[in-house]
C-alpha cells in the first residue's frame, strides 16, 4: 500500500453496488511532481463546482534526487532498502476535476506536510468537508512527544482546497493511536462528527464537535 497504490474510479446504480471499474484517475508511478511515487488514501469532496480529490503520496525528491545517468524512478530494491525513510516521506496532496472520470489536475505543491510544531514525520489519512466557505481537514501525523511513531489525529482549516491548512495545536485525540478518520456534519443536530479506527483494536471511536475545531469523545 505504501509504494504501489493507484486510485480508480468506479460506478454503480446503488450505494451498495455492484461497482464497475471505469478508469484509473491517479497512478502509482507518475511523470514528475513531488508525488512521483504512490497514490493512496483517497478522500473526495465536491465543493464550488469541482471534485477535490485528496490523497497521499511519497515525496522522495530528497531521498532519490535525479542525476544524469541515473534511473528516473527507484527500483524495487531501493524501495525495500529505504522503506523507513519512504514511510516518513508521506504527504497529502489534492487533485481537482470537474468529472469523476477526470482528468484530475494535481496541485503543484504539497497540501499538508509535517510542520514539526504540531506533528512530525508524516501527513496522511485526510478527511475533508467543505462548509461555510472553509475546508475542514482531519489528518494523521506522528506525535511530537513520542520518540517512536505514535499516530494522532489533528484538525486544520483553509479557505482554498490547496491550503494552506492552519492546524489546531490541540489534537483531536492523542490518548491512543488512531487512523483512517471519516468526518461529516449533521445538519439536523448541527454538529460535526468523526469516526476513526483505534489501532491495535477491532473497534472504532466516535468524536463530535460544535465548531469543527474542538473535539470530544461522543458517547452515543
Amino acid at each position: 500500500w505504501m509504494t504501489h497504490c493507484e486510485i480508480a474510479h468506479a460506478v454503480a446504480d446503488k450505494p451498495e453496488g455492484h461497482f464497475t471499474h471505469v478508469n484509473v484517475v491517479l497512478k502509482a508511478k507518475k511523470q514528475g511532481g513531488w508525488d512521483v511515487n504512490n497514490s493512496h488514501n483517497p478522500y473526495a469532496v465536491v465543493a464550488e463546482g469541482k471534485i477535490n480529490l485528496y490523497y497521499i503520496a511519497n515525496d522522495i525528491r530528497e531521498l532519490y534526487p535525479f542525476k544524469e545517468g541515473k534511473e528516473r524512478y527507484p527500483n524495487e530494491a531501493w524501495f525495500d532498502e529505504n522503506r523507513k525513510d519512504v514511510r516518513d516521506s508521506q504527504r497529502i496532496g489534492v487533485a481537482i476535476a470537474e468529472n469523476p472520470a477526470g482528468p484530475f489536475v494535481r496541485a503543484k505543491d504539497v497540501v499538508v506536510a509535517p510542520d514539526n510544531k504540531n506533528f512530525k514525520k508524516i501527513a496522511v489519512n485526510p478527511a475533508v468537508i467543505h462548509k461555510d466557505n472553509e475546508y475542514l481537514m482531519i489528518m494523521k501525523g506522528d506525535d511530537l512527544v513520542h520518540k517512536k511513531p505514535f499516530r494522532i489525529q489533528l484538525v486544520g482549516k483553509a479557505t482554498s482546497p490547496q491550503g494552506p491548512f492552519k492546524f489546531n495545536p490541540k489534537p483531536v485525540y492523542a490518548k491512543a493511536q488512531t487512523e483512517d478518520a471519516c468526518m461529516w456534519y449533521d445538519q439536523v443536530i448541527q454538529k460535526y462528527f468523526m469516526v476513526c479506527h483505534v489501532m491495535g483494536k477491532s473497534e472504532l471511536a466516535l468524536f463530535s464537535s460544535t465548531d469543527g475545531f474542538n473535539w470530544e469523545a461522543d458517547e452515543r
